[in-house]
């Protein structure tokens, strides 16, 4: 009442209904079969918690846009939460469905129910997931009154007339034979994200989200309102707003998490001192920056590892397919990555007939690799820096130090002797001030044996050409 007229904005919990019956159907209403009706047929429901928000799904909203001001549209937010003014914050606890004036009811349904739109989302897994915390808690029969009072209101023929067919649906027959066995996926986001409401996540969505709309989605990133350094095109102290990650809420995912470190809980876990004496030399980075804010790279690519680790004990599942995507870079093409690839790398920043360094920026392939990738950085330093000193003077050795790309080298080909699929992947890191570095995709290795290479600045590819394999 007295916020909504103030703010003119209600938020309305959403919960999800599982596909378990009860033992004792409800009889017909007036010779209307409330088996053919999921809210007179399935009652057993998730609890509202925060940790199951993106199972019952993120709350949505009714907003008076007569109380919106002149501005409302620049400082739209998302469609769960279209004004930060105007609108409350979400709350997800089981005593807000009470509180609740407006509730969102949502039922999974039967598995035909639910296979029988075509959406790569829907497919076995992802009903098996939501089902078990669906079926959790019941039964709530709040909502079956309404068959009778619909019935007294229209009449028994107008009733039976208006929901002739409800329930019936055409088996999607391609999604009812879809193995249980479909590989299961996650995307992991790391770092800080720049410019990412207006420049980084409509391209996440575009060619990383929507690509690959089965996979989970793990953020790791830092609770900061700056980031320091002035090379390649950064402020010395560039202005950043860590709130813009909430729109990976928005996203109709089945699982997603964030964690935020703050700086003393990265420095507490993180010796800088003890990384600034690995300083790469010869070298442009900027002193004692660069080298923090790689370490800081690190840290935060491992944070989200664990944060899949954790998910995956919790639930007692294993993912195949895994992908690392920065948040601070702008995405120009589609990436899938539920390919047969062990390990897949973009080819940047070095020609690559014999690569001295790779690329550190993105990673996508198995799982088993993409635990190497992202959680044995730290543990190797020291081998690296051993393994280095005795062969400072050959090729394979280009800078003294703790050099990103050239470590990375290390761990995946000399350590791990991983087979690696290099590909011509376009992206362009973003600045804080908006600035893209529309330059990062212009070495790319000439074409070769009828592959497509070069540049891809000119235009989008549906899959991105091999360019070499490292073994």
């Amino acid at each position: 009442g007295t916020k909504w007229k103030q703010d003119g904005c209600m938020d309305m919990v959403r919960i999800l209904f599982g596909p378990q019956e009860e033992r004792k159907p409800l009889a017909p209403v007036s010779g209307v079969d409330t088996q053919k009706l999921n809210t007179m047929r399935y009652f057993r429901h998730s609890q509202l918690s925060q940790e199951n928000k993106y199972i019952n799904g993120l709350q949505k909203v009714l907003l008076d846009v007569s109380k919106s001001k002149n501005d409302f549209l620049e400082q739209f937010f998302t469609i769960h939460r279209p004004s930060r003014k105007m609108c409350p914050k979400a709350y997800y606890l089981p005593e807000h469905y009470a509180d609740s004036l407006l509730r969102v009811h949502h039922y999974l349904g039967s598995w035909e129910q639910y296979s029988a739109r075509q959406d790569d989302r829907r497919h076995r897994d992802a009903f098996d997931k939501k089902a078990n915390v669906a079926n959790s808690f019941g039964p709530n029969k709040d909502i079956v009154s309404w068959l009778r009072k619909f019935v007294a209101k229209v009449g028994v023929q107008k009733a039976q007339y208006l929901l002739e067919g409800a329930g019936e649906f055409k088996i999607n027959e391609a999604t009812m034979h879809q193995s249980i066995g479909t590989p299961k996926c996650a995307l992991v986001f790391f770092g800080v994200p720049r410019s990412f409401a207006t420049s980084v996540f409509p391209s996440i969505k575009e060619f990383i989200l929507d690509v690959n709309p089965a996979c989970d989605i793990f953020v790791h990133s830092y609770n900061v309102s700056t980031v320091i350094g002035s090379r390649m095109g950064e402020q010395s102290s560039g202005a950043l707003d860590i709130n813009d990650l909430d729109v990976f809420e928005s996203y109709p995912t089945s699982y997603y998490k964030l964690r935020l470190d703050t700086e003393d809980e990265f420095q507490r876990r993180r010796n800088l001192t003890y990384f600034r004496q690995f300083f790469p030399k010869p070298s442009a980075w900027e002193y004692p920056v660069s080298m923090d804010n790689m370490i800081r790279q690190w840290h935060s690519i491992e944070g989200g590892w664990k944060l899949l680790e954790k998910y995956e004990k919790k639930t007692a599942s294993r993912y195949d397919r895994v992908g690392f995507f920065r948040l601070d870079v702008k995405y120009t093409h589609p990436i899938p990555i539920n390919t047969e690839e062990t390990a897949v790398i973009p080819a940047m920043m070095y020609p690559q007939e014999i690569p001295r360094g790779i690329n550190d920026r993105l990673f996508y392939g198995a799982r088993e690799a993409a635990a190497l990738w992202a959680s044995d950085r730290f543990n190797t330093v020291e081998d690296y820096l051993s393994w280095q000193k005795q062969r400072e003077n050959q090729e394979k050795v280009h800078s003294k130090g703790l050099h990103s790309e050239e470590f990375l080298r290390y761990l995946l080909l000399d350590k791990w002797a991983l087979n690696i699929t290099i590909r011509n992947i376009c992206f362009q890191r973003v600045r804080t001030t908006g600035k893209v570095l529309t330059k990062d995709c212009d070495i790319f290795m000439d074409a070769r044996n009828g592959e497509v290479s070069g540049s891809m600045l000119a235009g989008a590819l549906t899959v991105t050409p091999a360019t070499q394999v490292l073994r």
